[in-house]
């Protein structure tokens, strides 16, 4: 039996915690729902001019382009008129060195060409920095879930906070700048 993690939940969590704290409303596992297609974003948020944000954690999937091969997919078959922003958060698992770089690479290939350029929307890829893979996967191993969980030690609570800071500041950057 393989151990599961939960770091993916727990950070996203406190991403959209620390939004809040800055008055940002962000929906978790929010589905986009058209003509009985369902497509789940790991966060949503709308602001008062109307403007979407559709956020993606890439934190330790197996394939980053899912993602946005599903956002695609749903705004081909949506028919009203959005003005979007597809954000795609990248952890260290997908750095240059590691052989999920290419992963990460098609991902970003695909939300310019699928998101931008087909459909009119924006796209912008964010990575998760100042750690390297081997550090971030020893933080993200020790939110182990299920009958194996444990609280991780505090260190690792610690450093999970500040990526998720990290993260919530350049999103609430990217949501500031489009207005």
């Amino acid at each position: 039996m393989s151990v599961r993690y939960n770091f993916t939940k727990k950070f996203q969590e406190k991403v959209q915690k620390l939004l809040l704290n800055r008055g940002i409303s962000a929906k978790s596992e929010q589905d986009l729902d058209i003509e009985k297609i369902k497509a789940p974003v790991d966060l949503y948020s709308i602001d008062s001019h109307g403007k979407e944000f559709l956020i993606e954690f890439e934190i330790h999937r197996a394939d980053p382009s899912n993602n946005i091969i599903k956002i695609a997919y749903w705004l081909e078959k949506d028919k009203n008129e959005r003005d979007i922003t597809v954000i795609q958060i990248f952890s260290p698992q997908y750095t240059l060195q590691s052989r999920d770089s290419a992963k990460k690479e098609v991902a970003k290939y695909l939300g310019k060409t699928l998101i931008e350029s087909i459909h009119g929307q924006k796209y912008v890829p964010i990575n998760i920095e100042g750690l390297s893979r081997t550090d971030f996967n020893d933080i993200y191993k020790s939110f182990k879930s299920g009958k194996s969980e444990t609280k991780p030690d505090p260190e690792k609570c610690e450093s999970m906070v500040s990526l998720a800071k990290q993260v919530s500041d350049k999103i609430w950057t990217i949501m500031r700048d489009t207005l």
